[in-house]
C-alpha cells in the first residue's frame, strides 16, 4: 500500500468512529473515507480480483476491503476458472490483457459454466476500443472500466451488477 493511500486509511479509520454516511461525497479526496464509513452497512460480498499486476491487486483490494467487500486474487489466468469454481463469489473484476490466458477467454469459460454463468464479470482494461463490443456480449460481461479509474467508479459498477443479480 503506498504511503498516500495508508495515511487516507488511518483518515477513514478515525472518522469511521465518530460520523454516519449520509450520502457519498463529491470531492475525490473524500472518497476513500466515505467509503470506510458506508462499509459498517453494507453486507460482506465476496470479490474475486483476477489481473497479473502485483502492485494493482494490491492497492484494489484496499480498496475493496474498505469498502466492506471480502476479497479473493487470482494472479495466475491459467488457474482463475478452477478458483473461480472453488470460491464462488459475488462476482468478478478481471483484466483483459495478461499473459498466457487473456480476460476474454476466461471470462468466456466462466459464463459458459453453468455452476459460474450467475456470477456477474466486470473487466478493466487500458486497451477497450468498440471494436471489442461483439466479445463483450459473447462472454456476458456485465461492465467494462477503462484504466485508470477513480475508486468509486469501481464500487459503484460492484454495486450496479451486484444489484442486477
Amino acid at each position: 500500500m503506498t504511503e498516500r493511500m495508508r495515511g487516507k486509511v488511518r483518515r477513514a479509520e478515525r472518522m469511521f468512529a465518530n460520523e454516519e454516511v449520509s450520502s457519498y461525497p463529491e470531492r475525490d479526496g473524500q472518497q476513500l473515507e466515505w467509503m470506510a464509513k458506508r462499509s459498517r452497512l453494507t453486507m460482506r460480498n465476496s470479490i474475486m480480483v483476477i489481473d497479473d499486476d502485483e502492485e494493482f491487486v494490491e492497492e484494489l483490494n484496499d480498496l475493496l476491503n474498505l469498502s466492506g467487500y471480502e476479497t479473493v486474487t487470482v494472479r495466475d489466468p491459467l488457474k482463475a476458472v478452477d478458483i473461480v469454481s472453488r470460491e464462488k463469489p459475488d462476482a468478478i473484476l478481471l483484466d483483459l490483457k495478461m499473459p498466457g490466458k487473456g480476460g476474454f477467454e476466461v471470462a468466456y469459460e466462466i459464463c459458459h459454466l453453468p455452476e459460474l454463468a450467475r456470477i456477474p464479470v466486470v473487466v478493466m482494461t487500458g486497451y477497450f476500443n468498440s471494436q471489442n463490443n461483439p466479445l463483450v456480449e459473447l462472454c456476458q460481461i456485465k461492465k467494462c472500466l477503462k484504466k485508470p479509474f477513480q475508486p468509486l467508479e469501481v464500487i459503484w459498477a460492484l454495486e450496479e451488477v451486484l444489484a442486477k443479480k
